[in-house]
């Protein structure tokens, strides 16, 4: 049996070309790429806001957790929001659900997202 090894640090070792996700059925990096479920690792400054998007596959589900910091994350066009402040803090939604993140703090954030077949 190889048992193959790789060790790295996140975006210095390995350049960051996915705006913050790590696994994907986008990353082409054969050791990263999935195409059943997405890793993002991503750190926001307290202030930035990051204009709403949706999901890409309307077969995702996405959990976004907070690791530090706190966020607001905005859904309906500001309409409903979540606000994740603890470590562990999180909020699952369906696809297509347009979100908008506010960064209230400096913050560390991962992002799972996986098919829902």
């Amino acid at each position: 049996m190889n048992l193959k090894v790789k060790t790295g640090r996140l975006f210095y070792t390995h350049p960051n070309q996915y705006k913050d996700w790590v696994i994907g059925s986008f990353v082409n990096d054969p050791d990263f790429n999935s195409e059943h479920f997405e890793f993002k690792f991503q750190k926001g400054e307290k202030g930035h806001v990051r204009p709403p998007k949706y999901a890409p596959d309307p077969k995702t589900k996405t959990l976004p957790i907070l690791i530090y910091g706190a966020v607001k994350i905005s859904f309906d066009n500001g309409c409903r929001n979540i606000f994740l402040r603890q470590e562990g803090d999180y909020v699952l939604f369906e696809p297509n659900e347009s979100h908008e993140f506010e960064f209230l703090e400096d913050t560390l954030i991962i992002t799972l997202r996986w098919k829902n077949d």
